[in-house]
């Protein structure tokens, strides 16, 4: 029974100052995205020139397994969603994503004990680009984007010592990302587009574990946050009034974490 009173009250044992770290990081990005979403609505509800609405498809994964104070979890997931990209003028445009994200099973290892069950939860982006110059293949682009992804697994299951464990943990994962990159499809329907800049992270999980009598309960908070590279590489093909996207993006987490993330997105737009 002490050792797991041990782990209760280190569980409990969160930092002041990184409470405060995250709520900075926490209160910038939602200013961030407040003041994003109005300019959208703004800019779209009285400048749009064309709106296209796409199925979303993104599937995204780290290279490495998390570990952030001792807890090392794997990170993937499957998101089914849909998307919706607004044209105001020839140099802006505007989207929002917001898609179901699942997987079936995913593995959480914590004091020798493994977690294993499935987990879903909700992703939102919202996303603006702006055309810098305009060249004669090509043009130079700003974009920025926040993101958000609330994942939770309410029925983990691990054993130790012929016991059955049970367990819950929730997940929220927000970034800001701004780059700079290069279309070169500005002159031709099909093309392809490299952006490259940084990424403000920020990452809470929080997870309980009990036995089946519920006589025994244990509680971790887990956080950290980073700022890192990323880079971009974006792929179209129009058909008609049709745009066939697809993203390949790699995210660095090498500031606190020895992994990155790889995310894969496909889009069909249907231009309106």
């Amino acid at each position: 029974m002490s050792r797991y009173k041990k782990l209760t009250e280190e569980f409990e044992n969160i930092k002041y100052s990184d409470l405060i770290q995250i709520k900075v990081i926490y209160i910038i990005m939602k200013n961030l995205f407040i003041f994003i979403t109005l300019a959208f609505i703004s800019a779209t509800s009285v400048m749009a020139q064309a709106i296209s609405i796409s199925p979303l498809v993104l599937y995204e994964q780290v290279n490495a397994p998390l570990v952030i104070d001792g807890v090392s979890s794997g990170y993937r997931f499957g998101i089914i969603g849909v998307s919706g990209k607004f044209y105001p003028n020839n140099k802006n445009n505007a989207q929002i994503d917001v898609g179901y994200a699942y997987v079936p099973s995913e593995t959480v290892n914590f004091e020798g004990i493994t977690f294993k069950g499935p987990v879903a939860g909700l992703y939102f982006s919202a996303l603006g680009k702006y055309n810098l110059k305009n060249f004669e293949v090509s043009n130079l682009y700003l974009e920025q984007a926040i993101s958000h992804r609330n994942l939770q697994a309410n029925n983990l299951s691990g054993e130790r010592n012929g016991k059955i464990l049970l367990g819950t943990s929730s997940t929220i994962i927000n970034s800001y990302d701004a780059l700079i990159g290069l279309d070169l499809s500005n002159k031709s329907r099909n093309g392809f587009s490299l952006a490259t800049g940084l990424s403000i992270w920020s990452f809470i999980a929080k997870g309980t574990a009990r036995n089946q009598s519920n006589t025994i309960t244990a509680q971790k908070t887990i956080k950290t946050n980073g700022i890192d590279p990323l880079l971009k590489l974006s792929f179209q093909k129009i058909l008609n009034n049709r745009k066939l996207n697809a993203d390949l993006q790699f995210k660095s987490l090498y500031s606190k974490l020895n992994t990155g993330i790889v995310s894969i997105s496909l889009k069909y737009e249907y231009l309106f």
